[in-house]
């Protein structure tokens, strides 16, 4: 088809885009350079720094992701790849543009108040931003905007899907940051918002990395991991948390050194008649009641975590974890009390047979008790025992999102 066809080509023709390419490159190009981009962007923040002026080449911005698949460039397609004619037609594209700059020869693009200071937009930034959760896997930025533009008529300036550091996995919650304060309070006021059959859990953002920041420091003392929360053991994000779980300097000699901070040697028979060091195991609360089983009629699908289904059934308010098995067709919820488990049971039994349902698909549930209970309670144990082990021979405790018994 004509529309197929490589961009690189029809631009080296016509030198021009289709009308939605130019509103697509004006709106992608501005969000580049944007307060709620720029600060946190450090390849096209270096860019920028690069030139007195803080001019970009254009055939650079052309090779970030989102241009080249709009622009029918190949997915492996250089800067040095994209043809002086598409370069120019994009700009043509960003003449109209009300914050940004092109240079007369149409080959490179810069803001055109330069951005006061980073650290201050980051800030204003948060405080217009909400964290949500949860999210299908498979979502996508456009749809989760158009979600809060087009349905609730409030403003977005940018949606972050976040994703682990390492895996690049996605996490199943964004930040989105509205046009004004005002309009994130708004957003933050709705009434029960479901996105695609789920209730959305909103809050602003400051309040959620607070928060995250006092747990990793509750973790790095000791305090136990709830496996289904929304975290990683990267770092948080726009910088805040690296510092909480870093090793500190030693600043006194350790039990093996003398005063003077040196090596004190230690006879070979020393170690071998010192007993050994005894570590206290930490027992896992297992109150009676507080286990209900499931079993669905098909799998769960790809595009819905453990972490999302938590957040289907209730929240971590109401939920302790969820254990799938490996058939991803069962498990068991573990409720925060028996009280809160025979409530959900009862209400859940209480449904027309074809809406008792999990992730669509139908569903059964029943109480955990009896050898049943003994038995999840000691698998329970037997894993937090093994995270602990790890933990404490500098093993790494894997941060697997499967299992989550506690």
């Amino acid at each position: 088809p004509a529309l197929a066809e490589p961009l690189v080509r029809m631009a080296e023709k016509s030198m021009s885009l289709r009308d939605d390419q130019k509103a697509f490159v004006l709106k992608q190009v501005e969000f580049y350079f944007s307060d709620s981009n720029l600060p946190r962007d450090k390849f096209l923040s270096e860019k920028v720094a690069e030139d007195a002026e803080g001019y970009v080449n254009l055939n650079i911005i052309c090779a970030f992701n989102r241009m080249k698949t709009k622009l029918g460039l190949s997915s492996d397609a250089k800067p040095e790849n994209v043809a002086e004619g598409l370069v120019k037609a994009a700009a043509d594209a960003l003449r109209g543009s009300d914050s940004l700059e092109v240079s007369e020869d149409g080959m490179r693009v810069k803001r055109k108040a330069p951005l006061a200071d980073p650290e201050t937009a980051k800030k204003e930034s948060d405080l217009r931003s909400l964290y949500v959760r949860p999210l299908p896997m498979d979502v996508n930025i456009d749809e989760l905007t158009d979600f809060f533009q087009t349905t609730h008529k409030a403003k977005v300036n940018a949606v972050l899907l976040r994703r682990h550091a390492k895996s690049k996995a996605f996490k199943g919650s964004a930040f989105v940051e509205f046009c004004d304060a005002g309009t994130a309070e708004m957003a933050l006021a709705l009434p029960k918002v479901e996105f695609k059959g789920a209730p959305l859990h909103m809050e602003k953002k400051t309040v959620y990395m607070d928060r995250k920041i006092a747990e990793r420091k509750d973790k790095d003392k000791g305090g136990e991991r709830d496996d289904n929360a929304d975290d990683s053991n990267d770092e948080l994000d726009d910088g805040k948390g690296g510092a909480v779980g870093a090793k500190r300097a030693r600043t006194e000699p350790s039990q093996a050194e003398g005063a003077a901070g040196k090596k004190r040697p230690r006879d070979a028979q020393d170690k071998a008649d010192a007993p050994p060091e005894k570590k206290e195991k930490k027992d896992v609360d297992h109150p009676p009641g507080c286990l209900v089983a499931f079993s669905m009629d098909d799998e769960l699908p790809d595009s819905i975590n453990i972490r999302t289904m938590v957040e289907l059934l209730g929240g971590r308010d109401k939920i302790k974890f969820l254990e799938l098995n490996d058939d991803k067709k069962s498990g068991t919820i573990r409720f925060h009390s028996a009280e809160a488990a025979a409530e959900a049971l009862s209400e859940f039994n209480a449904k027309p047979e074809g809406e008792r349902t999990m992730a669509g698909t139908k569903a059964a549930w029943s109480a955990v008790s009896g050898d049943a209970e003994v038995e999840f309670y000691k698998r329970a144990q037997a894993q937090y025992d093994k995270k602990d082990d790890q933990k404490r021979g500098g093993g790494g405790g894997g941060g697997g999102r499967g299992g989550g018994r506690g």
